[in-house]
């Protein structure tokens, strides 16, 4: 009798060993913090898998077509698998999140602000916040024609901004032609 070899495909293994992380929300054994931290883990572990495994099998998608015909896979149906499965438990994430983790977190006097309209106090105290401790610290980088972006570093949150100079539009009623920077 031939034994056949089938294997599961790496990807979608590490994919099914991550939504474990995720199972942990749902035990209500564990302290809300706790189960909020799994949320951060679930989410910080899948942000690695895309910047270095789906990095991966999306540069094997710019390989010449004779070139993936000796491949004995298809990067596209990997590709495809994993989008399948990551929307599959991105959909639960987000469920588990607004159902569940965002109201215990209200019931434990946390309330994290997201399309609610802000009260004056808290515009006030985030302001203050915002010039003292964070504007100090922001380094904008205007970006000219040509640049090469070397200096972006992983797992840093930069914001792209377009800017305009403060003068009056042209003649057309068109702005003039943007600058670009990244803070």
């Amino acid at each position: 009798m031939e034994a056949t070899q089938k294997y599961y495909n790496r990807e979608l293994s590490w994919l099914s060993f991550n939504y474990l992380v995720l199972e942990q929300i749902k035990d209500n054994a564990l302290p809300l913090y706790e189960r909020v931290k799994f949320l951060a883990i679930y989410a910080s572990n899948l942000d690695e898998f895309y910047r270095v495994r789906v990095a991966y099998w999306q540069s094997l998608l710019d390989l010449g077509e004779k070139n993936k015909k000796k491949l004995d896979f298809s990067p596209e149906d990997i590709l495809n698998k994993i989008k399948s499965e990551v929307t599959r438990q991105l959909s639960e994430y987000y469920a588990l999140f607004n159902n569940t983790i965002l109201p215990e977190l209200e019931e434990a006097g946390v309330i994290l602000y997201q399309n609610q309209t802000l009260e004056a106090a808290h515009k006030d105290h985030l302001k203050s916040y915002f010039l003292s401790e964070v504007l100090p610290h922001m380094q904008p980088i205007l970006l000219t024609p040509g640049d090469v972006l070397t200096f972006l570093q992983d797992n840093v949150i930069y914001l792209a901004v377009k800017m305009y100079k403060k003068r009056k539009k042209s003649s057309n009623g068109r702005r003039k032609k943007p600058t670009f920077a990244v803070l």
